[in-house]
């Protein structure tokens, strides 16, 4: 699949997510939520499963370890800060969930990530 496809998909999964959390508040710890329950709820519906299997030969994935989630909640915190001139929240989410995929792919984590396929 196209970079860039994935990478709106993710933005959109990311932002379902906050639809389901968003009365969260502080705004800080919503990103963290959503963050962490982006990366695990894509291992537990089989999203990071598709993902292994469209870039490798292999085709089962082990659950992320612990500090992964706790990571992409510290990430989506972080970019959301960079990114709180804007005024929307649910674009925000949007752009958070296209960066960071954007910057797994360029940074080589998603091939860290791909480790983790057997």
């Amino acid at each position: 699949m196209n970079l860039w496809i994935e990478s709106i998909m993710v933005g959109l999964f990311s932002l379902s997510i906050y639809f389901c959390f968003q009365s969260i508040r502080p705004w800080n710890v919503l990103l963290m939520v959503v963050g962490m329950v982006k990366h695990y709820m894509g291992y537990w519906i089989g999203l990071q499963q598709l993902y292994c299997e469209h870039h490798t030969t292999l085709s089962r994935l082990e659950p992320p370890p612990l500090y992964e989630v706790i990571l992409e909640g510290v990430a989506f915190v972080l970019i959301g800060n960079i990114l709180s001139w804007i005024h929307s929240r649910e674009i925000i989410v949007f752009l958070i969930g296209v960066i960071l995929h954007l910057l797994s792919e360029v940074l080589g984590l998603h091939a860290l990530f791909l480790k983790r396929c057997s």
